[in-house]
């Protein structure tokens, strides 16, 4: 009988370690995109994680970096959601949505529904808003030619650096 309890308690423990390196690397992160430019894709994040009940533990919107805190309930030991907005251009942000568990077992079924709660409740706070129009590659030479010559009158760039910088512009 003896054996058995210690037979016991060791494959509990195996079982354990084995279940928190299994939770420590984490899945892949979820990933959305938005016709939206970052500002207004982090307002409408912030407002969603209000909805949402959920925790600030970090947030940097300059680098779009937050971090969101789920307490433990019956059915959760509580979670991380780490949540990275990229900005590609003016009208396409991205937003990535990983969670993980805080301690113990990795409920994954509750993770993903607290993903999928976030991310529309995000699109939800965003149709509140007009979504942004892509910018021609056009103007947006034009305006960096003209930044450039601004930057050549000043004397910041000489007019070989000027001609070069124009060159690779307009390739």
């Amino acid at each position: 009988m003896e054996f058995f309890f210690i037979g016991l308690v060791l494959g509990t423990i195996v079982f354990l370690i084995v279940k928190a390196i299994q939770n420590s690397g984490g899945k892949e992160p979820t990933e959305f995109a938005y016709s939206y430019a970052k500002s207004t894709v982090v307002k409408a994040l912030e407002a969603a994680a209000t909805k949402c009940k959920l925790k600030i533990k970090h947030s940097d919107p300059v680098s779009g970096s937050f971090r969101f805190g789920v307490g433990v309930s019956a059915f959760s030991n509580g979670e991380w959601i780490d949540v990275q907005v990229i900005q590609h251009s003016d009208s396409k942000t991205t937003v990535k949505i990983k969670s993980s568990p805080k301690f113990g077992f990795n409920n994954s079924s509750r993770n993903r529904k607290n993903i999928e709660r976030l991310s529309s409740t995000i699109s939800s706070e965003l149709s509140k808003y007009q979504p942004a129009k892509e910018t021609s590659k056009v103007q947006s030479v034009a305006d960096e030619i003209s930044k450039l010559k601004s930057l050549l009158d000043s004397g910041v760039l000489t007019q070989k650096e000027y001609e070069e910088q124009k060159a690779r512009l307009l390739k």
